[in-house]
């Protein structure tokens, strides 16, 4: 909360860089692993971790949260992906990477690096085509948090394209807190350390459905999927002899392309199941019709 109300939604180009939004659970211990909503790590990733003020004394003003990232070996990134359509404004203009970070362990040398895919808005293969300099270890965590910022201008080819924003450290095992990850327009090449965060949205719960737009659950915010509980389940369908029953659900937020859909128990908490209760028991959840709005939800008894 904090953070000034903005009137474009691309004033921040990075989504959730206040980490506010966890729906995917708040320690998430994986590799090629998404952690805070819209932040993936890389194969170097060991885990992503919210962090609050009582464990990181030094969190900017105006964080709630940080990300806490460990590395299994050097090279560690986290990345947000930026889309070309929100790009497209940008051609022939620079734009400026700003975040903190605060060092828990090891010594990194914090770098950012800026990947392009081959085809349109298709991050499955991409290559670096910008890197910072290496970057000097960050300050305690426990104090006022280091401030990185790096510049770049915006192609014709990254606007038709999209590109990706990575940031992390440079070798060896280490710990680190990320906070207030922005990209923000910048006047020219010199960039700037912006003082205060904003959102990409217009407030912290625009910001949200930004984040659900790619990735959204019907639990209630703070609870992890797979966590044992009816609260918030979906697709609630009587049972009745011969014949499966079904029931359309529809998204908070249309998506950006249509998703894979995970089911999980609320009695189990397994997951690619529904609760079958007249039979007691966890049946196949089986998901038709799926479009970028909703889909259809049903019981499939084995």
């Amino acid at each position: 909360m904090g953070a000034p109300r903005i009137d474009r939604l691309d004033k921040n180009l990075l989504i959730n860089g206040n980490f506010d939004f966890w729906q995917r659970g708040a320690s998430i211990v994986a590799s090629s692993a998404y952690g805070a909503d819209r932040w993936r790590g890389n194969s170097a990733q060991a885990s992503q971790v919210r962090r609050d003020r009582v464990f990181s004394p030094g969190l900017p003003s105006g964080s709630r949260y940080g990300n806490h990232v460990t590395s299994i070996v050097g090279g560690c990134t986290v990345d947000q992906r930026i889309e070309s359509a929100r790009l497209s404004s940008y051609v022939g203009k620079y734009l400026t990477v700003n975040f903190k970070a605060g060092l828990v362990s090891g010594t990194p040398g914090i770098q950012v690096v800026i990947r392009k895919p081959s085809v349109k808005d298709n991050y499955a293969s991409n290559s670096i085509i910008l890197s910072s300099p290496v970057f000097a270890t960050p300050a305690s965590h426990t104090g006022t948090y280091s401030s990185y910022s790096y510049t770049f201008l915006v192609d014709q080819d990254m606007a038709d394209k999209g590109i990706v924003i990575e940031h992390g450290g440079d070798t060896g095992v280490w710990e680190v807190i990320f906070s207030q990850m922005m990209v923000l327009p910048s006047e020219d090449s010199s960039g700037f350390i912006s003082s205060t965060y904003v959102y990409a949205g217009r407030d912290e719960f625009d910001e949200l459905r930004l984040c659900q737009r790619y990735y959204e659950k019907s639990y209630d915010l703070e609870v992890a999927p797979g966590a044992i509980t009816s609260v918030g389940a979906e697709g609630v369908v009587p049972c009745r002899t011969g014949g499966n029953p079904w029931q359309k659900v529809s998204y908070k937020v249309r998506k950006r392309t249509i998703p894979v859909v995970v089911g999980y128990s609320p009695v189990t908490g397994a997951a690619g199941q529904v609760r079958n209760d007249s039979e007691v028991a966890d049946n196949a959840a089986g998901f038709i019709n799926g479009g970028e709005t909703g889909y259809t939800i049903g019981n499939n008894p084995g």
